[in-house]
């Protein structure tokens, strides 16, 4: 069978990165072309779990509390995915014997700066430190906008389980007593080490859950 419109996606490992200067060239595969009309569309794309946030100035106070400077932090990387990323970080096309076409971005909806401004008064006024009421009240939901979160310094006694944790950075969290079953992109020595932590692995969950046992 002959496909009219075929179609490829390579991804990366999760956990790696590719935006260092690493990847120089490669060979992804051989196309053998059978009529004359021919045109190759590659686009480059990034999903949430994959942008994160390295540094932030002027934004918000320094005196904020590990939980919100987190939130805030995922926050602002949606705000930024969703207003500059999307729907593709780079496109291109081959042209054999055809017309050009010009790529029509997609519609997206935007968040407006200033509702961001308004969350992030929201957040620094919050009288909670909870990680997952302060995610509440940035309208964030923690089963799919946490992945790729920097999580260090912070307290996470508040229910993990179902989050996805995909590309999470854990380090220096404080993680006891805070409970973890079907997640996502959590490995078996990422899991050793949150319960050597005192962190509770809720068991039967992650038995059945569809996490990363790699």
């Amino acid at each position: 069978m002959t496909l009219a419109n075929p179609a490829w996606s390579f991804e990366v490992k999760t956990g790696e990165s590719e935006l260092k200067g690493r990847r120089k060239s490669g060979k992804l595969g051989t196309i053998n072309v059978t009529a004359k009309s021919c045109r190759i569309e590659a686009t480059f794309e990034v999903s949430k779990q994959d942008v994160h946030l390295t540094d932030a100035e002027g934004l918000w106070r320094h005196d904020i509390s590990p939980n919100q400077h987190a939130v805030l932090e995922r926050k602002l990387v949606l705000f930024l995915l969703e207003t500059k990323l999307k729907p593709y970080l780079s496109w291109a096309q081959l042209c054999y014997e055809c017309t050009p076409m010009e790529k029509q971005p997609e519609a997206i909806a935007l968040i407006a700066e200033s509702d961001l401004k308004k969350t992030i008064d929201l957040i620094i006024a919050a009288e909670t430190k909870d990680i997952l009421e302060l995610a509440t009240i940035a309208g964030l939901n923690p089963k799919i906008d946490f992945a790729g979160g920097n999580w260090r310094g912070t307290s996470l006694s508040a229910n993990l389980i179902e989050t996805n944790l995909s590309n999470t950075n854990f380090s220096g969290a404080k993680v006891n007593e805070a409970r973890f079953g079907k997640n996502i992109g959590i490995s078996e020595e990422a899991k050793l080490n949150l319960k050597q932590r005192k962190a509770i692995f809720e068991e039967g969950l992650w038995e059945e859950g569809v996490g990363d046992r790699g």
